[in-house]
């Protein structure tokens, strides 16, 4: 029996255009053991606008592209699939089918992330493709934010979702991450990821995490558009799809590969040892260099005590103009328990520290002057960390919960750099 394949589309002017074939390979062996192989479409081989999906590993050629050894789907398409939450809803959609990553890519619909679609005919429609080779095409309607709530905390809970709260299920497992989340249009058509609250959490997450999203734009970040808003009893973070720009009032989508991918790290080794300098020169040998931002998020993250920096939570963007650039920042999370070791190195150490923090410039391509114009803004502004939470929502018992996570801006040599 062959091997299933779905044909990829790629937004382009405005619209889906196939631009390949992606074929799954080993479908007889455990999802772990399978693999999976790409070839261009010759009509979009033949465009003189035509672009590679990943610049780096993915060329303009005419034959098939295996993914990498140890890999089942080559990084841009894996980027473009759910993990963690998204998959369990997905599982859930389709009990009974072992799924691996080209299941999981299929399955996740149209709001997944980036700039592909999926579909089975390249003349067809994109959307939800079940393991069986079924299209659905998604709804996109708005679906109320106390529909989302109320079935992904059913949903976390392992209750039984009610018929008239199914439709969850096509829009929540497109997001990537642990946590509960669902993608949501608001009655404008803009396509945001609701972050939802959890049984299991210590402090009110999603009003930190807001917070923390205004926090890290006081220091100059390039953060989302964001919102904390209130659903009945729980709290919800509003986060805007950066992937998804209205330009002219039409929404475009925008490519996008995470650091893992651009680094070629595989997709179990989130925590792979590589470090800031490392991301910096990935982002600037495929498009606009990017240290001064780099070397600003570097300090961000070690005065938030933000270990959790792995490099599915850094990610390059290609705009409208073909040119690739890093993202906003996303996934700002302060830790304010375990391990203060990060995933990524700052000059020499994993260990955040304010003058290690400080040595890394050079190695981002970041002038010492530029370091310190940096610095002057980024440790005042995260001193502040308590009137963030205030002006946020944030209780003051959660502030105190969240105090170990800066302990770092709080201590007395942070005061040197004011």
């Amino acid at each position: 029996m062959s091997e299933p394949s779905r044909i990829i589309f790629c937004w382009h002017d405005g619209g889906f255009v196939p631009c390949g074939r992606l074929e799954r390979i080993a479908g007889d062996q455990i999802p772990a053991g399978r693999s999976s192989r790409f070839i261009y479409a010759k009509s979009w081989l033949a465009r003189s606008d035509a672009f590679p999906l990943d610049p780096e590993r993915l060329p303009l050629i005419e034959t098939w592209q295996g993914a990498p050894d140890g890999h089942q789907l080559h990084g841009i398409f894996r980027d473009a699939a759910p993990d963690g939450w998204g998959q369990r809803i997905i599982d859930k959609r389709f009990q009974g089918t072992r799924l691996g990553d080209f299941d999981y890519l299929s399955a996740a619909g149209d709001h997944r992330v980036g700039m592909l679609g999926i579909g089975i005919d390249p003349k067809g429609a994109t959307g939800c493709v079940a393991p069986d080779g079924t299209l659905f095409e998604d709804p996109d309607a708005p679906m109320p934010l106390e529909v989302l709530q109320e079935a992904a905390m059913l949903f976390e809970k392992g209750a039984e979702i009610p018929p008239k709260l199914a439709p969850y299920l096509n829009f929540g497992g497109s997001p990537g991450g642990a946590r509960a989340k669902a993608s949501f249009r608001d009655h404008d058509g803009q396509l945001w990821v609701a972050k939802f609250s959890m049984s299991g959490d210590e402090y009110n997450e999603p009003r930190a995490e807001g917070a923390v999203l205004s926090l890290a734009r006081a220091c100059g970040i390039d953060v989302p558009e964001h919102m904390v808003t209130e659903v009945g009893n729980h709290t919800v973070l509003l986060v805007r799809r950066f992937d998804r720009p209205m330009i002219d009032g039409q929404e475009q989508r925008l490519g996008f590969l995470s650091l893992q991918t651009l680094l070629a790290v595989e997709p179990t080794r989130f925590y792979a040892g590589k470090s800031y300098a490392d991301m910096a020169a990935a982002v600037r040998r495929i498009g606009e260099p990017a240290g001064a931002e780099i070397f600003r998020r570097l300090l961000f993250n070690a005065l938030i005590g933000n270990n959790d920096d792995h490099l599915r939570n850094h990610a390059v963007i290609r705009k409208p103009s073909g040119e690739w650039t890093l993202s906003p920042a996303f996934d700002l999370v302060p830790q304010p328990k375990g391990d203060k070791k990060h995933v990524l190195r700052f000059a020499t150490s994993f260990d955040a520290s304010i003058a290690d923090a400080m040595q890394s410039h050079a190695q981002l391509g970041v002038t010492s002057d530029d370091a310190k114009a940096i610095v002057k803004k980024v440790i005042p502004a995260v001193r502040s960390w308590r009137n963030f939470m205030q002006e946020g929502g944030v209780s003051d018992v959660d502030i105190e919960k969240l105090a170990p996570a800066f302990s770092l801006a709080d201590h007395e040599d942070a005061k040197a750099y004011q």
